[in-house]
């Protein structure tokens, strides 16, 4: 039942994600304007290929992207939101849980949270995974937009209980961009080390280097077996940029393949150097989201404007902070509730993260939450929670959290949660490995 619905939820997103297609048409033919690497000499360029791969496989493989649904929802497995969401497209199937209060409703939840750099890839034609077009492209992933739904799962489910989830987010300021200038200086010691320490880095010299000679050399009237005049001519001084000019954006596909396809070493020896990845992970990161909860049937509605902000305290420890204003629509006159709502959560990684493919690490938390309406009593909420991977992008998060009350019913309630998170970057990843 809860797969036809997550199929349901796809359809009805598939539906609300093309209406931004016009919004962003004119990406179009406008994907790969040169690399943005130096082109005066070869080892540059490709010192600055090497890095772009490797940068994008780091962002790619982040562990606190959210893919849960949000927090508004009210079975949802996540007590706090983070800053990020998928690069791609997230799905959520939360089914329903236990709980000891036996005059609350149990509902499942779908969502579906997909980014405008998702769509720009679909109206470009491009595959969205290429680091070029992954960097090239990056403000569109900065923003994200919700929609899913809840259903009653029991007798005591009533028609106002059925709600629609909807929202967006913003990420403001994101220092886990492995291509943030302030991690400039440690990827500048990086590449150095890459050329100089790289045990395969004359492979991938070599093939690259041949892939531009055999689609340069014809267009110069050059030799098929390279002379030592032929590659100078090819590659040396401004010649250089005049033969990356001739490559069409196909081939400057293959060379990121070449380098996708032999740059283990290279990701190894930035994983074991240790420090850049580390500060990488534990870099700041600061979004707002606004997220709504509209009941049918009359209902109340509810609304959250919401700054989310996540910190790395150690390698191993994220903290995340949810500071938010909300609003609650009841029908009747004078009825409503205004205030807010604070959370945290401390997220611990228990494994380390794999070197050879998108899988996340398991996450254990621990998080709490205080919510103050006026016409309500406070809430407190307390949970902990244990993401498991399955698979390459994808992750069932189990949790267990006690509330002082729920908004609805003045009675404490502990309550189970589970379900299956979907990140289609990481499940892509994963595939193509």
């Amino acid at each position: 039942m809860c797969l036809t619905r997550v199929a349901n939820t796809m359809k009805q997103e598939k539906q609300y994600l093309l209406t931004f297609l016009v919004v962003i048409g004119f990406l179009r033919g406008d994907v790969f304007a040169g690399d943005g690497c130096p082109t005066g000499d070869f080892n540059s360029y490709l010192n600055c290929k090497v890095a772009t791969v490797a940068k994008a496989r780091i962002n790619q493989r982040r562990a606190t992207n959210q893919t849960e649904t949000p927090s508004i929802s009210s079975n949802s497995t996540s007590l706090v939101d983070q800053s990020s969401p998928a690069d791609l497209v997230g799905v959520a199937a939360n089914l329903a849980g236990l709980t000891t209060n036996s005059k609350e409703t149990k509902t499942t939840s779908t969502s579906v949270t997909a980014t405008l750099y998702s769509i720009a890839a679909v109206a470009s034609g491009v595959n969205p995974l290429n680091p070029t077009f992954y960097f090239q492209n990056a403000k569109w992933r900065k923003v994200s937009f919700t929609l899913g739904y809840e259903y009653p799962d029991d007798d005591l489910g009533k028609a106002q209980d059925r709600a629609t989830l909807a929202g967006f987010k913003i990420l403001v300021f994101d220092r886990r961009d492995a291509n943030h200038p302030v991690h400039a200086e440690g990827w500048k010691t990086v590449t150095g080390a890459l050329g100089a320490k790289a045990r395969n880095f004359n492979k991938v010299t070599r093939l690259v280097r041949n892939k531009i000679y055999q689609v340069v050399a014809p267009r110069l009237t050059l030799p098929e077996r390279p002379t030592a005049d032929a590659i100078s001519r090819v590659f040396d001084g401004d010649q250089f940029a005049n033969s990356l000019a001739i490559l069409g954006d196909a081939d400057l596909r293959d060379i990121d393949k070449i380098i996708e396809d032999n740059i283990n070493a290279e990701v190894e020896l930035v994983t074991e150097m240790g420090k850049l990845v580390k500060d990488i992970r534990r870099a700041p990161q600061f979004s707002f989201a606004f997220q709504s909860k509209s009941r049918k049937g009359g209902g109340p509605d509810e609304y959250r404007g919401e700054a989310i902000l996540d910190y790395g305290l150690h390698d191993r420890l994220n903290l995340s902070v949810n500071a938010e204003f909300s609003y609650l629509n009841r029908s009747a006159v004078g009825t409503d509730s205004r205030g807010g709502r604070a959370a945290a959560e401390f997220q611990v990684r228990l494994t380390e993260e794999s070197k050879e493919s998108a899988r996340k690490p398991i996450m254990l938390s621990f998080a709490g939450d205080g919510k103050w309406m006026t016409q309500m009593t406070p809430t407190y909420k307390g949970q902990v929670k244990l993401s498991i991977p399955v698979a390459s992008g994808i992750d069932l998060p189990v949790s267990f959290s006690y509330a002082s009350r729920t908004d609805l019913i003045k009675e404490s309630d502990v309550r189970g949660k589970f379900g299956f998170t979907f990140d289609f970057a990481k499940l892509a990843k994963g595939l193509s490995h």
